[in-house]
């Protein structure tokens, strides 16, 4: 029997990580700026003094990053709490240890931190906050009005800059998503059409010559080697109707939740259970994926009892398994099928494979983002397919 369990896998990389990406490296660039206060504190500082500022600073320098990492782009969220966390505590010690060194230096880091951990209006607040912060720890050590000044507006300008480089980033990535789901839109309109004349025009006319073809060679006066040629006239034609009546099915893309009920009683005819773990997502996308991977299952999958089709949904991702219990161990080969199922889930910047699973039978995964605007597209051709 099939395992119930629900799959993990390791979380994949959404559109929005890849298109701005770059903007991590730059971040971790920043951590460079702790090279000269480290020295200058290093240098007045006794043996364990040093060590504890050393300390402070490699964990500061990991655990700022570590928020970085994971913060861009922009999520408007604490996605790494704990290194935040752990990123304030020992950016106030350094500052309040040794405000000269520091003062200049780690509430800037603060404010990138916690700009891109937060949301619009937090991230504002953030700005502020950090630089009155500023300004009463220099007081209170005795530092100059102007010097304070200057580092408290240079703060405030940085947050700001910020919250409007990612707000823009992020409009001009829904911008471009929205143009490319107006061409997938104008795509399925086009496939509709196609579908329409198909089923209309050509249908009808194979349809008439099943019946005049079937109205020949029921005739009494005709020939016998003539009604003969009729009748296979209209089994040609019959079979070219189902292959009509099977590309406009095709063409029409089912809901998801229809597509499970059409697999289950696909897979009751050749006596395989269907097995439905976690909730069918609505929407369109997974259709063809799941149609395709159940009928691979029909096709190919001897001896097969049960077939496992397993949704996850996680913040960003939804994922898909397909499982069956078929005996063999044959070596899975991407025929067409294969292909256009890795063909549909790259184009929408997701991750495809078919594999043998261990004991027998053959899973199929899929994974795809989820976000608030269509993902990224790319042409099909890009990726290899992993079978294995």
């Amino acid at each position: 029997m099939l395992d119930m369990a629900v799959p993990t896998q390791p979380p994949m990389r959404t559109a929005r990580d890849r298109e701005l990406g770059w903007l991590r490296w730059l971040g971790v660039a920043f951590v460079l700026t702790t090279y000269a206060p480290l020295s200058a504190s290093l240098a007045h500082a006794r043996a364990a003094a040093a060590v504890v500022v050393t300390g402070l600073t490699v964990v500061f320098v990991v655990s700022w990053v570590a928020v970085v990492w994971r913060s861009t782009p922009w999520r408007q969220r604490v996605v790494a709490p704990s290194a935040l966390a752990v990123t304030l505590c020992s950016g106030a010690a350094l500052t309040f240890a040794a405000p000269r060194q520091w003062l200049g230096t780690i509430p800037f880091l603060l404010v990138a931190a916690l700009v891109l951990s937060s949301g619009p209006v937090l991230a504002v607040v953030w700005s502020i906050a950090v630089p009155a912060a500023t300004m009463l720890v220099g007081i209170a050590h005795g530092m100059r009005w102007t010097e304070l000044a200057e580092f408290a507006a240079g703060q405030a300008v940085l947050g700001v800059t910020l919250v409007a480089t990612h707000s823009l980033a992020r409009a001009v990535l829904l911008l471009r998503r929205l143009r490319r789901l107006a061409h997938e839109q104008g795509q399925e309109i086009e496939r509709l059409r196609l579908a329409r004349e198909i089923h209309d025009a050509l249908g009808r006319d194979l349809l008439a010559v099943v019946l005049r073809t079937q109205m020949i060679a029921d005739d009494p006066q005709t020939p016998p080697a003539i009604a003969a040629e009729a009748r296979l006239a209209g089994e040609a034609a019959r079979r070219a109707l189902e292959s009509v009546r099977t590309v406009v099915h095709d063409l029409h893309v089912n809901d998801l939740n229809d597509e499970v009920a059409q697999a289950r009683d696909l897979l009751r005819t050749v006596g395989i259970e269907l097995v439905v773990v976690g909730q069918v997502p609505a929407g369109r996308e997974l259709a063809p994926v799941l149609r395709e991977a159940v009928t691979n299952v029909v096709r190919h999958a001897a001896g097969a009892r049960t077939c496992l089709v397993c949704f996850e949904t996680v913040p960003g991702l939804l994922r898909m398994t397909v499982d069956d219990d078929g005996t063999g161990d044959t070596p899975i080969v991407a025929g067409q099928g294969i292909r256009g199922m890795q063909d549909r889930v790259l184009a929408r910047s997701g991750r495809f494979e078919v594999r043998r699973r261990p004991g027998g039978g053959v899973r199929v995964l899929v994974e795809v983002p989820v976000t608030e605007t269509q993902p990224d597209r790319r042409e099909p051709a890009e990726g290899p397919i992993h079978v294995h």
